[in-house]
């Protein structure tokens, strides 16, 4: 009986250690319940709010920082044109005529080897007329001007120019092939005889040509030629010569002359002059030359070099 009796009590005590047990339990989960109740609530209004860093960001940027400075985008280096005049002086070539001899300072700015002849042009112009180079002075050496030198030398070159007269020369130097036409010196060198002729670009008259008096003569192998003297006015804006403005036609009978002429070795007369370049607002004389079959009318054509226009139509009567 007594041990019935202990039997009994042992199976109410685990009854009540069981229900002890499922009320921690029941209240764990209700406060379970109850934290994620918190949870699911609106969250507070310090709880919404975006740091104010945040909205910063947002905001265009103030005008400081969108200044770039000035220098980087409207001052530029000079950009190093590598030609310049380092001297020049008055002379007389081996034919007496007078020359302006200029001495350049060349640097080659290619990346590669390359010559002064076959990287610039340069010319000098009087009264807005080339002057000729002098191919007979001592003091220059055509070979040297066509040397190459290497990528970043500076080379010193003398080229001389046969003189008009004593009025003031005007130095330009071009690249030989630039896409930009840009001149990469244009200096005056003052000769002690006044400024010449005057060019103003802005009284500009339409580019024309004509005919200011005609010779016959012969030429080196004897055959009869007509000499005809041109007026040539540059209108243009840019410089430009005879030739690359005009094309000049002579004909007989219908018939086009021959105009390869090449004169006797002796004579004054100069056929070269009509790939002289003329500055704009300047004029000069050309001479062409026309072999003629017979003793009949010539009749002179000047139409655009590269245009249909019709410049100049004329008829030189020979008898």
């Amino acid at each position: 009986m007594k041990k019935y009796f202990t039997l009994c009590l042992a199976m109410l005590m685990m009854n009540c250690f069981v229900s002890c047990s499922s009320g921690g339990t029941e209240s764990s989960s209700e406060n379970n319940s109850v934290a994620d109740s918190e949870s699911s609530a609106e969250p507070t209004e310090k709880e919404t709010d975006e740091p104010e860093t945040s909205e910063e960001t947002t905001e265009e940027p103030t005008e400081e920082e969108t200044d770039i400075p000035e220098t980087s985008e409207t001052e530029k280096p000079t950009e190093d044109k590598g030609i310049s005049i380092n001297s020049w002086e008055l002379d007389k070539d081996d034919d007496g005529n007078d020359v302006l001899v200029v001495e350049y300072a060349w640097t080659n700015t290619d990346n590669e080897p390359a010559s002064f002849t076959f990287s610039l042009i340069d010319k000098v112009f009087q009264n807005g007329i080339e002057c000729e180079k002098s191919y007979g002075y001592d003091g220059t050496d055509i070979e040297m001007q066509s040397k190459d030198v290497q990528p970043g030398v500076t080379y010193n070159v003398k080229v001389a120019y046969i003189l008009q007269d004593m009025t003031t020369a005007n130095v330009v130097v071009d690249e030989i092939f630039s896409l930009d036409d840009e001149t990469l010196l244009d200096e005056k060198i003052d000769l002690g005889g006044g400024e010449g002729t005057t060019i103003n670009r802005e009284d500009l008259q339409e580019t024309s040509v004509k005919i200011i008096d005609y010779s016959l003569d012969v030429d080196y192998s004897g055959e009869e030629v007509l000499l005809v003297n041109y007026e040539f006015y540059n209108g243009e804006d840019s410089t430009e010569s005879f030739a690359t403005t005009f094309t000049d036609k002579a004909f007989q009978n219908g018939v086009e002359c021959d105009n390869m002429v090449i004169m006797d070795f002796d004579s004054d007369v100069d056929l070269g002059k009509s790939m002289t370049n003329i500055q704009p607002g300047a004029s000069c004389i050309i001479t062409q030359a026309y072999k003629l079959t017979d003793k009949s009318d010539v009749e002179i054509s000047v139409t655009g070099w590269l245009s249909d226009t019709e410049y100049l139509k004329e008829t030189i009567k020979l008898q």
